[in-house]
């Protein structure tokens, strides 16, 4: 799902900013509601179904899924600031490669975690 996401936003560079600006008081802050809204219940669901120690808590899936949107999307609309802190372009083959690694590690690292109880 990790790679899926970052491979769309790849795709669609101005996908990202687009939705951080409206999301955050434009005009169209009403769709972007509209449309993450029944997302994000899905994905909460999901995730409480699967791992019901998500339920509450420090690793509550509402909390993960927004700390993981947060690392994905964080990348893509602060692209431009990573190039010049990283020395390359954060949207090469090989760095986009990296970033998916590291995501799908954090990924594996928190589920481990909540398995534990």
């Amino acid at each position: 799902m990790v790679d899926t996401y970052i491979d769309f936003l790849a795709r669609n560079l101005n996908f990202s900013s687009i939705v951080q600006r409206e999301a955050s008081g434009g005009k169209q802050m009403d769709r972007i509601r509209a449309h993450m809204v029944p997302l994000f219940e899905l994905g909460r669901s999901v995730v409480q179904e699967v791992y019901p120690a998500t339920g509450a808590g420090a690793l509550a899936a509402e909390q993960l899924l927004i700390s993981f949107y947060g690392m994905v999307i964080s990348y893509f609309t602060y692209s431009g600031v990573l190039e010049h802190l990283l020395g390359t372009d954060p949207m090469s083959k090989k760095n986009l490669g990296q970033r998916k690694g590291h995501l799908r590690r954090m990924v594996e690292i928190v589920l481990d975690e909540v398995e534990k109880g």
